[in-house]
């Protein structure tokens, strides 16, 4: 399977001692000021820009995302797809072929944020379902 790799990950985030037992410790990412003034982030649009911060946010411990925009865009829970395309083309990721006994790892980190979106979606439909009910007691005492 193929994913892209965010561009100098392991040089921006985790080093050796923020890792426990192999794995890292800290729930969350480093985010350097530098992007600022690099001419890739300035060529963005402003969209684009939270677009690829999303990205950063949703990738797994080795700076790896999913080769599937619509994906992306369900994990970051973003009203567009991510132009990864774009991303690409100023070098901002990189192309990444992910062994397969490793595939698993990054699979887990994916499904698990798969199944939140779709715990939420259910909630949220189950709340329009309760209000609809409502409406529809309200609209029958109304009319009595």
């Amino acid at each position: 399977m193929r994913y892209y790799k965010i561009k100098n990950w392991d040089k921006f985030q985790y080093r050796k001692k923020d890792y426990e037992d192999g794995r890292p410790k800290l729930p969350w990412i480093k985010l350097h000021r530098n992007i600022l003034t690099s001419s890739e982030w300035i060529s963005l649009k402003d969209n684009e820009k939270g677009h690829f911060l999303s990205l950063l946010l949703i990738a797994n411990d080795h700076g790896l995302i999913e080769n599937d925009a619509r994906m992306c865009q369900l994990c970051a829970r973003l009203r567009r797809k991510p132009d990864l395309v774009k991303f690409l083309k100023l070098g901002l990721i990189e192309v990444y072929g992910v062994p397969e006994e490793n595939e698993s790892a990054f699979s887990a980190h994916q499904s698990q944020n798969r199944i939140e979106k779709r715990r939420e979606d259910q909630i949220r439909e189950e709340k329009k379902e309760l209000l609809k009910a409502q409406i529809r007691n309200l609209e029958k005492r109304i009319i009595k």
